[in-house]
């Protein structure tokens, strides 16, 4: 059973009554043997029976071939059965983490029963855009299978972010999805092996989003998130600030040969490491 079904009446009769359970049940046996038994009914044919730390993953019922090629994907090699493995292994969680492969929305964190979504239209959409704007992009899409897992792999970061902020309260002094990505693109360049290759996937997506914005109005400017653009800018700032011995292609290519933009980005990914280390002490596994 999918967890989102859009606007209609019925879906938020159903969310409703789900929220209105956990809360009773928080009142009787506490808040985290509720949401495990929310998630029991939400992911019935999962065993949830979870450890903290767990991500506990379901994989919704394509409805058609191009989902059952997506899953397949998405259950393949580096998909997110390894993706999951190694999130596992590298982060602390204080409460598992549920994973809602083929929602009906998303890519999406909800707080409140710890479920992250991400739908097959999203992973399809990754493909539609740089079909679409594929010319725009500065990356080889010779291998659009290892750029769409990269841009999954991002996401799943991003979500995890908000899980993170969560979990262990950490302080928010402006926007949080603002804050989340610039955490994840920490974590990506920081502790993940080939992480300057899945954010440069990420950026370019974000490139190509912004394709389609010809105009603007006034809800991009208030929305959540930054504008696509910004946030591939922000994500290329990211990677400088991270291998500034490495990075002269991308001040060339990106911030037309700006020296100063340059050290901009490696002052602000020092003052990123000073601020996230500490808070990361308690989550990161080291070996």
């Amino acid at each position: 059973m999918a967890l989102y079904c859009g606007f209609s009446t019925a879906c938020k009769k159903l969310k409703k009554l789900i929220r209105t359970i956990q809360r009773l049940l928080q009142q009787v046996i506490g808040t985290t043997a509720a949401a495990v038994l929310v998630m029991a009914a939400l992911f019935s044919n999962t065993d949830v029976h979870a450890d903290a730390g767990d991500w506990i993953v379901k994989y919704e019922t394509p409805e058609n071939d191009e989902e059952e090629a997506l899953l397949e994907l998405l259950q393949g090699e580096y998909g997110i059965p390894d993706m999951v493995s190694y999130l596992e292994s590298q982060y602390r969680l204080k409460k598992p983490v549920y994973l809602q492969v083929g929602a009906d929305e998303g890519p999406h964190y909800e707080v409140d029963n710890e479920i992250i979504t991400i739908p097959y239209h999203y992973a399809a959409e990754i493909y539609e855009r740089f079909d679409k704007y594929g010319d725009e992009s500065r990356i080889d899409m010779s291998d659009m299978d290892e750029i769409a897992l990269d841009v999954i792999f991002h996401t799943l970061l991003h979500e995890l972010g908000h899980a993170l902020m969560a979990q262990y309260n950490y302080p928010l002094f402006f926007e949080e999805e603002d804050v989340v990505d610039a955490l994840s693109n920490y974590l990506l360049l920081e502790y993940t092996e080939f992480g300057a290759q899945v954010a440069v996937s990420a950026a370019e997506m974000f490139w190509v989003e912004q394709e389609d914005l010809s105009t603007y109005e006034a809800d991009d400017f208030w929305g959540e998130h930054s504008l696509e653009i910004q946030r591939a800018y922000d994500v290329y700032c990211a990677i400088v600030g991270a291998y500034p011995d490495d990075s002269d292609h991308i001040v060339d290519s990106i911030f037309e040969g700006d020296e100063d933009k340059a050290y901009d980005c490696i002052e602000n990914y020092e003052r990123i490491r000073a601020a996230w280390e500490p808070l990361l002490e308690p989550v990161i596994i080291r070996d």
